[in-house]
């Protein structure tokens, strides 16, 4: 269950690098081709690339996480924290507006990674 574990850590390092990449280098791919974004609001490529620098931050210390292991708990809590959070904030404005579609849309990216980060977040827990 240890690897099951480290390999749910070092996936969330590597998606959260692959996303921070993509944010960082071109945002108005991400903006165009992300469910949801271009209908929050026009295209503010420097907001993007300040989420990427996020996304970068959360994959570097999931990074830090595979070799600080006393410390992986505390760090995929807290990433899993952000991620709940952000999906409430979408879960509150999808049920202002009372758009399913839009919900549907988002759900993997949204919701699922939310759903994600709990997973490796209780990996840690639970198998430390």
């Amino acid at each position: 269950m240890i690897r099951l574990a480290t390999a749910s850590l070092a996936a969330q390092a590597v998606g959260l690098a692959a996303l921070a990449i993509w944010l960082l280098a071109d945002p108005h791919s991400f903006y165009a081709e992300i469910p949801g974004v271009a209908e929050s609001g026009p295209l503010n490529a420097h907001l993007l690339r300040d989420l990427g620098l996020t996304y970068l931050t959360f994959a570097l210390a999931s990074a830090a996480a595979l070799t600080q292991r006393t410390e992986a708990p505390l760090i995929t809590v807290l990433i899993a924290g952000f991620f709940v959070m952000h999906a409430a904030l979408h879960a509150s404005t999808e049920a202002t507006f009372g758009n399913a579609q839009l919900f549907l849309r988002e759900a993997p990216g949204v919701y699922g990674l939310a759903l994600a980060a709990i997973a490796v977040a209780v990996s840690q827990h639970r198998f430390k």
